[in-house]
């Protein structure tokens, strides 16, 4: 079976190695802002400093799969999608 985990701070964390495959999720700042903002408000600004932190470009490096967060969600799902079934291939 094929198990998720979303840990923001894995690599942070060191535990990236307890893990078979990663998958890093990127989306631009200005689309993480635009979003923010319409899910928190002003309190979206705040949020995106704090999101600083997360070394995205970083973890790309260290990650197995890329996925872009940075169109619509049909686009989203179906790059997933072609992740699940590659990683399904492997088990078989």
């Amino acid at each position: 079976p094929i198990k998720v985990v979303e840990a923001p701070r894995l690599f942070e964390a060191n535990m990236d190695s307890l893990f078979d495959v990663i998958i890093v999720v990127e989306i631009s700042k200005d689309l993480q802002l635009e979003r923010l903002t319409k899910r928190n408000g002003e309190k979206a600004p705040l949020l995106l400093e704090l999101n600083k932190e997360n070394k995205i470009d970083e973890n790309k490096n260290k990650a197995e799969f890329l996925v872009s967060n940075n169109s619509d969600l049909k686009s989203l799902k179906n790059e997933v999608q072609q992740i699940i079934n590659k990683l399904k291939s492997r088990l078989s």
